[in-house]
């Protein structure tokens, strides 16, 4: 006798699905689609005379959490990919924005006959045994299943017993093979049913408890224009500001996070190299003026997807109510309560000017370039952005911040930029008393340029007491100290600024110049080593190890320290190879005369502080005109002046009544 059943067939255009045996074809060709995104897919052709809304297929393929939106999203666009269809142009599958979805594409069902191949009666014993693997935690981002949502592939199992003739009378040696069979398939069967709901991983106790410490990864612009980097830049920013206000909870900086931009990120190894428990990832999309902001928040202990968002704005003018959104719901998903004077500060916008803030962040986004070109593209943003509202705090502040850099990079003199900074920052504080950014700025200026250090420190303090999670105003709070002698609470200072920025080479750079400072020079050139290790072009790393190398009496690794930092800016190999042969012939002096005969007068000689020509002559024992210089920088009041009190490299001046007099005129203890 010959059996058989009838199995569904849809054809969806040129392409055929088949449920029962979960293939999805194109003109005869097999298209891989994964067990998910095929069942969403037959879901979403079954109920084809609908909306289905995002909850619903949560609700049946994700039991509802909200952890995967996120796989969500990846599933539909897994379901795309393998038809060719077009989000913007769709063929099959309709997005309905903040509903849903709906199957759009051709339709058309069939039935098929499946026949025992050899025509004889069988009893078909099938078993669909889904074999569980491990989600994918290993950093690609591919969330196309949610952590602890097994992928899973189907296998069939089946015993098919011939039921001839031979059947209806079977003999004791077939039925116990028989029932032995069909018994090992369900203790199988059973052990699989066991194991996935006692032995799978269940969520431990802690998963519920709020996170401690979390790093904002860049957004990535999804947008498909580079010129909208600013965009998600500026989001990112905006999400640590709001992230940092919270007490209790460690922030990693900028600087730090903004090293794995546009990096394929292994959360587990961002975890260790930040010393955070979980980050925050997202991305930023745009459709015309609608944008679209999706956020998920992942632990770095295995990668787990703890909590997702996604945010829609239907035009570009409501990115302020946008960010308001996302940071509110991000600090919901880490489980924090935000109230009181803290919640107030979160709720208070800057502007309501759409127009001024673009302006705002696109100045951002060029200071944080820190050369001399962008701080200048960013000064032309941040006098856009005040100009169109006057009382826009944060623009004077974005001023403030680009002059204090402009004096430090020489892009503008200091007795230009400190005056200009001072203005802005002023302004800025009138406007708003508690931007904790403006106040460090202007710490720094009354330390390093006003030098009014009772009215600095008191800056500082309360900068780090608005704002724990700012590392710059530890940085520079910190330089400070070390400008005052108080070494210790310097270095406490800048441990505080390198838990909050890890990854911060000048943090680092400033921990190398302690020790340097506080003549711990094996130390000084160990900190100045790990700098190199992590960026071999960063030419601050190569200061104070030549400086270290030379008291150590390392004369030949100092010089090659010093020629690799002149390098990083430019110096051509005859200099550098004329230099070398003058330290052969007349050792440390010699190398240095010859530096002197190499850049006296020249252009790069007129934009030199007057403290680096003095240690100039110094080096080569020239008092005079080592003093000359130091007068001069006391005069024009240089910030690196602070520092000749107890730098070593001024060690042979300090019998110089003319130098103790400078030192005592300072007026800091």
């Amino acid at each position: 006798m010959i059996t058989t059943r009838q199995q569904k067939k849809f054809s969806l255009g040129e392409f055929e699905l088949e449920p029962e045996k979960r293939l999805l074809t194109r003109n005869g060709m097999p298209v891989r689609l994964a067990r998910r995104p095929f069942q969403v897919l037959l879901y979403l052709v079954e109920h084809r005379g609908r909306i289905v809304s995002r909850n619903e297929l949560l609700e049946k393929f994700w039991e509802g959490r909200d952890v995967y939106e996120v796989a969500l999203s990846k599933c539909i666009g897994a379901i795309r990919k393998a038809l060719g269809d077009k989000l913007h142009e769709p063929r099959f599958i309709e997005t309905r924005w903040a509903e849903g979805y709906r199957y759009i594409g051709e339709f058309e069902q069939n039935q098929t006959e499946a026949t025992n191949k050899n025509g004889a009666k069988t009893s078909d014993i099938n078993f669909l045994i889904e074999t569980t693997l491990q989600p994918n935690i290993s950093g690609t981002n591919d969330i196309s299943a949610a952590p602890n949502d097994s992928v899973t592939e189907i296998q069939p199992l089946s015993i098919t017993e011939n039921l001839s003739s031979s059947v209806s009378k079977p003999n004791k040696t077939q039925s116990i093979l028989f029932i032995g069979g069909f018994c090992l398939l369900i203790a199988a069967i059973a052990i699989t049913i066991l194991w996935f709901y006692w032995g799978r991983p269940t969520p431990s106790k802690n998963q519920s408890a709020s996170i401690r410490s979390v790093a904002v990864l860049p957004l990535k612009n999804l947008t498909g224009d580079d010129e909208q980097d600013f965009l998600a830049d500026g989001i990112t920013e905006s999400l640590i500001s709001s992230l940092s206000k919270i007490d209790g909870l460690k922030v990693t900086s900028r600087g730090s996070v903004f090293s794995f931009k546009d990096k394929e990120v292994d959360p587990k190894e961002v975890g260790k190299q930040l010393n955070v428990e979980a980050i925050l990832e997202g991305s930023v999309r745009r459709d015309g003026e609608q944008l679209r902001v999706v956020v998920w928040l992942v632990d770095t202990k295995d990668g787990r997807v703890l909590w997702t968002n996604e945010v829609f704005s239907n035009t570009l003018q409501n990115i302020l109510a946008l960010q308001d959104e996302i940071a509110r719901n991000v600090i919901a998903g880490l489980k924090r309560k935000l109230g009181g004077e803290k919640g107030r500060l979160l709720a208070r916008r800057h502007t309501e000017n759409t127009e001024a803030y673009h302006h705002y962040l696109k100045g951002r986004f060029f200071w944080n370039k820190r050369t001399p070109e962008s701080l200048l593209k960013a000064v032309e943003q941040f006098s856009k952005a005040k100009e169109l509202d006057p009382n826009f705090a944060l623009a004077y502040a974005g001023l403030a911040d680009c002059y204090v850099l402009m004096a430090e990079y020489r892009a503008m003199p200091s007795s230009e930029a400190f005056p200009k900074a001072r203005s802005a920052a002023t302004k800025a504080l009138e406007i708003d008393d508690d931007a904790a950014e403006t106040r460090t700025a202007l710490a720094y200026i009354l330390a390093f340029h006003d030098w009014d250090f009772p009215a600095a420190e008191r800056e500082f303090k309360r900068a780090i007491e608005q704002s724990p999670n700012y590392a710059t105003a530890h940085q520079w709070y910190a330089e400070y100290l070390q400008a005052a002698g108080r070494f210790d609470e310097a270095l406490t200072e800048l441990r505080s600024a390198e838990e909050i920025d890890p990854l911060s080479l000048i943090v680092k750079t400033d921990i190398a110049a302690h020790f340097y400072f506080t003549r711990q020079y094996d130390r000084s050139i160990e900190q100045s080593k790990k700098i190199l290790e992590m960026d071999a072009n960063f030419g601050w790393g190569y200061g104070f190890l030549w400086l270290a190398y030379k008291e150590k009496g390392s004369l030949k690794e100092a010089v090659e320290a010093h020629i690799k930092n002149d390098e990083l800016f430019g110096e051509s190999q005859e200099n550098i190879k004329a230099r070398r042969e003058a330290f052969i012939r007349s050792g440390w002096q010699g190398y240095w005369l010859k530096w002197i005969e190499q850049n006296e007068g020249s252009a790069k000689w007129q934009v030199m502080q007057a403290l680096d020509k003095a240690a100039v002559y110094t080096e080569v024992g020239d008092r005079e005109r080592a003093i000359k210089f130091l007068q001069e920088s006391f005069e024009k009041r240089e910030r690196w002046f602070l520092y000749s009190k107890f730098a070593p490299q001024f060690d042979s001046l300090r019998s110089d009544l003319r130098f103790q007099d400078l030192l005592k005129r300072i007026g800091i203890n």
